[in-house]
């Protein structure tokens, strides 16, 4: 149940940074959860409590929309750094990737999918 909530927490972080719902509809989601993320896994706890910053630091005029969703964007892309010598192919249904040694890439098309292979 732990990860569940931290799996819902990032899919839902990223429909806002995607533009598919607006900043007032997660927060209209994400309140209650932070009420009662206490019972949560330490990783949730710390991603509820960075969002819960974040907007805190946007509602007294820190930061602008875009400034948000862009600290937002960083909570939800993957980089991945390949040291192996040979490439790897990274894909879902959809998009594939092909990552070189010594390479570092966004998985961000690969976040909030169910499946991504990573194979020789």
């Amino acid at each position: 149940m732990a990860a569940l909530i931290d799996t819902q927490i990032r899919q839902r972080l990223l429909r806002q940074v995607a533009g598919e719902i607006t900043l007032e509809q997660f927060v209209a989601w994400f309140a209650p959860v932070v009420w009662r993320i206490d019972s949560a896994s330490p990783a949730a706890r710390d991603l509820a409590y960075e969002i819960e910053l974040r907007l805190a630091e946007y509602s007294n005029g820190d930061w602008t929309e875009g400034e948000l969703k862009r600290l937002f964007r960083s909570l939800v892309v993957t980089q991945v750094v390949v040291s192996n010598p040979q490439p790897y192919v990274v894909h879902n249904q959809t998009t594939s990737l092909t990552v070189t040694a010594g390479a570092t890439t966004s998985l961000s098309p690969f976040v909030g999918t169910t499946r991504a292979v990573v194979s020789a």
